[in-house]
């Protein structure tokens, strides 16, 4: 008396339905973390170059080597000071041309703001963090120098300027960073 029985079957065909939909909702409901580079402004590729010739004292040199050292000018530098050099440099005041200059007009620094230009070198082994942490510094110079003339001019923070007047702002201070390979390359 050997009687098999016989169990319920599950009825599985809607099962791979529902997998297909739970697919289909993590994958409209997942976002991904995207990229993100560094915010800066190309040039318009509508400009013809210009031959102008620029004073070597209207140049910051900025090198990072393969070691992630800091030089500026040629002097191993802290990257705690390259904001202060940036800013020095850049709001010289060195001919005595710019009303809103702080700068104690030195003849080894830019003769104005709208003509500082920082060259930025960096060795193919510098660590992209270092490198970004350079950069950054330079930015923050540029934000510094901005939100002191916009705090003097219109007693606001930079950010919260209207667009007519962040224009005028930015004509002040524009930002000019070289970036290049270093020559011993």
């Amino acid at each position: 008396m050997n009687k098999m029985r016989d169990f319920p079957s599950i009825n599985a065909s809607s099962m791979a339905d529902i997998a297909f939909l739970l697919l289909i909702f993590f994958l409209v409901t997942t976002t991904l973390d995207m990229d993100k580079g560094i915010s800066v402004k190309l040039p318009d590729w509508n400009i013809t170059p210009t031959t102008t010739p620029i004073h070597q004292r209207n140049i910051l040199e900025i090198l990072v080597n393969g070691q992630n050292e800091l030089l500026v000018e040629g002097q191993l530098t802290a990257l705690e000071d390259l904001q202060i050099k940036a800013i020095q440099f850049i709001d010289n005041n060195g001919k005595r041309s710019c009303s809103y200059c702080k700068g104690n007009g030195s003849s080894n620094s830019s003769d104005h703001p709208a003509k500082a230009i920082i060259s930025l070198s960096s060795h193919p082994q510098t660590d992209y963090n270092t490198y970004i942490q350079v950069y950054d510094q330079l930015l923050m110079a540029y934000h510094t120098l901005k939100n002191d003339i916009s705090n003097q001019q219109y007693q606001l923070e930079y950010k919260a300027l209207r667009p007519e007047q962040k224009k005028i702002i930015e004509k002040m201070y524009p930002i000019m960073i070289s970036e290049n390979l270093p020559n011993d390359i």
